[in-house]
């Protein structure tokens, strides 16, 4: 069962899916990929979610040319202005947003409701091939890059244990604490079939934050029914909240509940 935290450190939980284009030219250079259906399935989606996310909102992407808006989210439904949760639709995707007021539990009605809605208001939706799905969770924390030693704080409160030896700067003036880090990893992932992706990364608007990542996303086994897709997604929250509580075990959990 998830834990609640009472000070969760959540910046961002973010659900995606993609669905197959259609090609156009594909042998030539000029070839795009386009959604036959977007223009008609923007409003039988709304219907479905309004009731929900009543707010509608173009975003400046919409206004760009079909070749160039694949897989780019061009409207933005919420139940408030600039508040989420969020829904974000373009050509060949849909993804939901959630941010401080995350629940588990509300966050898969939501995804749940996006799901129902494609296969309700897609056209041909169960003849067409879905090619990405991905859950990510985003957390970010205080940090003085200046003042303390990044590296040994992901060993000792996140488990994460690199190091750069001192040959590498030798002879040199490099100072051996780090004034940055952007560190990805990817993990083969047998339940779901996936691949679990991890980064930390600087970050904020004055580089004030580390900040992680914690990402399923299927792989190989790309699920394509709205069953497998439920399934999948039960399944990689159960995942990604086990591996942020092994990251945070111990001092960080304490300074979070």
């Amino acid at each position: 069962m998830t834990k609640n935290l009472k000070n969760k450190p959540l910046v961002e939980a973010l659900f995606v899916l993609k669905w197959d284009l259609k090609k156009v030219d594909e042998g030539s250079k000029e070839g795009y990929a386009y959604d036959p259906y977007y223009k008609l399935f923007i409003g039988c989606f709304w219907e479905k979610i309004k009731e929900k996310f009543p707010h509608f909102e173009e975003l400046d992407t919409s206004e760009m040319p079909e070749d160039f808006g694949a897989y780019v989210p061009q409207f933005r439904f919420s139940k408030t202005a600039d508040n989420y949760p969020f829904v974000l639709l373009g050509p060949g995707v849909i993804s939901v947003h959630e941010s401080e007021d995350y629940l588990w539990d509300n966050f898969e009605d939501n995804i749940f409701l996006i799901i129902d809605s494609f296969y309700k208001s897609y056209p041909k939706a169960d003849d067409t091939a879905i090619v990405d799905v991905y859950l990510r969770y985003t957390d970010a924390i205080s940090f003085d890059y200046q003042k303390e030693n990044i590296l040994n704080f992901l060993k000792d409160q996140m488990k994460i244990n690199i190091s750069v030896s001192e040959s590498v700067f030798k002879n040199t003036s490099v100072k051996s604490i780090p004034l940055s880090i952007d560190l990805r990893f990817s993990f083969v992932t047998d339940s779901p079939i996936s691949a679990t992706h991890l980064r930390f990364y600087r970050g904020g608007e004055h580089g004030e934050l580390l900040m992680w990542e914690t990402i399923v996303q299927a792989h190989e086994m790309i699920p394509q029914t709205e069953g497998e897709i439920k399934t999948w997604t039960i399944k990689s929250h159960d995942l990604a909240d086990k591996v942020f509580f092994n990251i945070i075990e111990g001092k960080l959990e304490e300074r979070f509940s």
